[in-house]
């Protein structure tokens, strides 16, 4: 077949995926019923419409809802769903992911906030980065704890951009105060799972790790990622600054390929195992400020947590680099160096930025940090 054939073929292909993805779409609705279901309240009046941008948003469908309950109370929800098409639910495994979100905000929030008044922790210091959420189900019917999601499953949370809350620039990134904003968050969420883990160990062992479960996101076989590799460190073979790093980069690569194609999982190394994220990049952040010109943020939440995971400190090396390669701008991030980048260019004090773990410095090792007494643990 003739190369132009070839990609008029390919063409022809991506335009009736784009039609079946459009299709799809459309059945993606809730009713008023629906929402009912998912608040346990009347609603007298409902207007849906999809939220995000083609690429906003790889690992879902998302809705926003807006409601009129039989209070007279209006409400601005979102409503996250299976992505649209077969593939995407495949590759981003939606019946574990969607379950396990499900639990984040069901199960472990409320954890993290009982914790947190238990240890009678100041409530201007508490940490408040999950949002609120008012309904989910797994499936249509009765929901059994036990079963996966399927494609009616339903995340109901408030919708944070009505509340003033916006996201970073995906492009430019995180300046200076806004990543030291997000790694004093990301100290106390680590901290507070511990926390949870030390005083309370059967909470931890029977409701966190039943949901903290480890998932690897496969794309394609294995040769297909090699070729994805291969091509990508091509391409930074044409940026001088990353040719010095180039080895590097080809043995963490490959070491990353090697992992996500066996059948095994890290050990998670105590007594620093704690709840990840796994996905904190600016997309995923929501920020809060006192007007909408203000460039101080007084408030975090952090959002999308199907890919959570139990890991400890030492054996996460990519936590900071998610952290500092998706989210910062790329002055913040240029240092290579990470535990000179943060003592010499963020103004986080300890035991904050001990807690995170994320950016100690050498794979494998704890050195001389220990865990800061912040819930006297």
């Amino acid at each position: 077949m003739e190369v132009t054939e070839t990609r008029q073929l390919l063409i022809i292909i991506a335009m009736l995926s784009l039609v079946r993805n459009m299709a799809n779409e459309e059945k993606r609705n809730l009713t008023a019923r629906d929402i009912e279901k998912l608040v346990g309240r009347k609603v007298t009046n409902l207007e849906t419409k999809k939220l995000t941008a083609p690429g906003d948003n790889y690992g879902s469908f998302m809705l926003a809802v807006d409601a009129t309950l039989d209070s007279g109370r209006n409400v601005a929800l979102v409503a996250k769903m299976f992505p649209v098409s077969d593939i995407g639910q495949r590759i981003f495994q939606s019946p574990i992911t969607m379950k396990k979100e499900i639990g984040v905000y069901h199960v472990i929030s409320p954890e993290y906030k009982r914790i947190q008044e238990e240890q009678s922790v100041p409530p201007s210091q508490r940490l408040h980065v999950f949002c609120s959420c008012p309904g989910a189900r797994l499936t249509l019917g009765d929901n059994d704890e036990d079963q996966l999601a399927d494609e009616n499953a339903v995340l109901l949370m408030e919708n944070l951009k009505v509340q003033g809350y916006r996201s970073g620039d995906r492009v430019s990134g995180l300046d200076k105060k806004h990543t030291e904003y997000v790694l004093e968050h990301l100290a106390k969420f680590h901290a507070t799972a511990i926390a949870i883990k030390m005083k309370k160990p059967l909470v931890f062992r029977n409701k966190l790790l039943s949901i903290l479960t480890p998932l690897k996101i496969k794309l394609g076989t294995k040769q297909e990622a090699l070729q994805r590799s291969e091509n990508f460190l091509k391409h930074l073979l044409t940026i001088p600054a990353c040719n010095r790093n180039i080895d590097a980069l080809k043995v963490l690569f490959m070491e990353n390929i090697e992992f996500t194609h066996s059948d095994k999982f890290r050990p998670v190394m105590e007594p620093y195992a704690t709840f990840t994220h796994y996905d904190l990049w600016t997309n995923n952040m929501m920020f809060k400020y006192k007007t909408e010109t203000d460039e101080d943020p007084v408030d975090l939440k952090i959002v999308d947590f199907q890919s959570n995971s139990p890991a400890a400190f030492p054996d996460t090396p990519f936590r900071w680099s998610l952290v500092a390669f998706s989210c910062c701008s790329s002055a913040i991030a240029r240092n290579s160096s990470t535990h000179s980048f943060i003592h010499s260019n963020l103004d986080i004090q300890p035991p904050a930025i001990i807690v995170t773990g994320a950016l100690l410095p050498q794979r494998g090792e704890l050195q001389a940090l220990v865990l800061p007494v912040v819930y006297h643990v």
